[in-house]
């Protein structure tokens, strides 16, 4: 089976998109072939451009941040994603600090997430809060794609015994499909679950393989 991926890479440094080509073999290896437009963490202008330009329109210019859910509903009309086939997901890195409305109760900052929309399946990523004094921490960003990933592919379904609701459903298990919290908490366990070598438990890896490996 053969995955489809159209790369919106809206940063100039290529550190993340580098992260994230490394994150795409992995999900491969589970999911099978992940065919995208272009190479993550290569220059690549028509990307940059459409990013930079859906950026420009989702911007609240008083809170100086990009709006996830205009963002997302601004993705999913730009001609150039709709130029693009119905089954094709959509990953985008930003640079740009992102904040979800949130029905009028706007949070103060998030690191984007993996959404559905116009039956598109989409993840966004804020590289943001991933530099540290202008440092870029690899592993963080790395355990954050990699979980939005997983989400994107059907790690973590309704309904199984070992998973729990918290701002979506997340694996009980010692896997990367927890629920971390935001923030230092989140970095910590990016760190702990990369020196132990964890990423997904058993139970999500053959929830995936079920889904995207059919005979």
């Amino acid at each position: 089976m053969t995955h489809e991926v159209v790369l919106l890479d809206g940063c100039k440094g290529f550190a993340p998109g580098q992260v994230l080509y490394s994150v795409l073999n992995h999900m491969a290896g589970i999911v099978g072939t992940i065919h995208s437009d272009k190479t993550a963490g290569q220059v690549d202008m028509e990307g940059y451009n459409v990013a930079r330009s859906l950026v420009g329109q989702s911007v609240n210019s008083q809170r100086g941040q990009v709006e996830i859910e205009a963002l997302i509903g601004n993705i999913v009309k730009h001609p150039f994603v709709q130029s693009r086939g119905r089954d094709a997901r959509i990953i985008m890195l930003i640079p740009e600090d992102l904040y979800a409305h949130n029905s009028g109760r706007p949070t103060s900052w998030v690191h984007g997430g993996h959404f559905t929309h116009d039956g598109r399946d989409i993840v966004v990523i804020s590289t943001n809060r991933f530099y540290n004094s202008g440092v870029f921490d690899p592993v963080h960003f790395k355990y954050v794609m990699t979980h939005e990933l997983g989400h994107m592919y059907g790690a973590t379904p309704k309904g199984r015994k070992n998973t729990y609701e918290l701002l979506g459903v997340h694996c009980a298990n010692d896997c990367i499909m927890q629920q971390s919290r935001e923030g230092d908490g989140a970095k910590r366990r990016a760190h702990e679950l990369h020196k132990n070598g964890i990423t997904f438990c058993d139970h999500c890896k053959h929830e995936m393989v079920r889904l995207h490996r059919r005979p």
